[in-house]
């Protein structure tokens, strides 16, 4: 799994992939500027990474543009925020599922899942580890999307299936990022 450089500025990678940069200086993707902008770029995708919490609406959703988003999580087991450390606790592992996001919250369609070893002990699971592991998925996925013109394999999703996973208590939390010490003998 790669790590990206969380010190280079984020205009240098975006550079890298296109000369066609929009810079909003609004918070959210449900800003009438965003979608004013949105509707006047006609992408073909939208890849999807907003603030914790922030939720895509309808006027997004109905331009009718898919909306990749990289979820840590393997849904629909995994729903919510924090799943990196409920999946440390259940299975010692990560995962991310790319999802076309819908209007209910982690949702959409699955295109793509990965299982990730838990991280290395000490590494920074919030704000390395977590970007790492979606960013190497997406990657994949953005490949994929690019090579076959879309995403023709997507799963939906089962709904009665799903798990209530929020925002994890900050001692459970804890005992997730201890169970990444390899070197300690009590399992969790």
């Amino acid at each position: 799994m790669p790590i990206f450089d969380p010190h280079e500025p984020l205009r240098n990678t975006l550079s890298d992939i296109s000369d066609v940069i929009h810079e909003v200086p609004q918070l959210g993707i449900n800003h009438p500027e965003v979608v004013t902008i949105i509707m006047a770029a006609k992408p073909s995708l939208i890849i999807y990474s907003g603030v914790g919490g922030e939720i895509v609406k309808t006027p997004v959703l109905s331009l009718k543009i898919p909306l990749l988003h990289a979820h840590a999580g393997l849904l629909p087991d995994y729903p919510g925020s924090t799943t990196v450390y409920y999946s440390l606790l259940e299975r010692a592992d990560c995962g991310v599922s790319l999802i076309l996001l819908s209007s209910g919250i982690d949702t959409g369609d699955i295109v793509a899942q990965k299982v990730y070893p838990a991280p290395p002990p000490g590494l920074d699971i919030d704000n390395l580890y977590d970007a790492s592991i979606r960013a190497d998925l997406l990657m994949e996925g953005l490949t994929h999307w690019a090579q076959n013109g879309g995403f023709k394999n997507k799963v939906s999703q089962r709904s009665n299936a799903r798990k209530p996973y929020f925002v994890i208590h900050p001692v459970l939390k804890h005992i997730a990022i201890l169970s990444t010490n390899t070197s300690k003998t009590t399992k969790y």
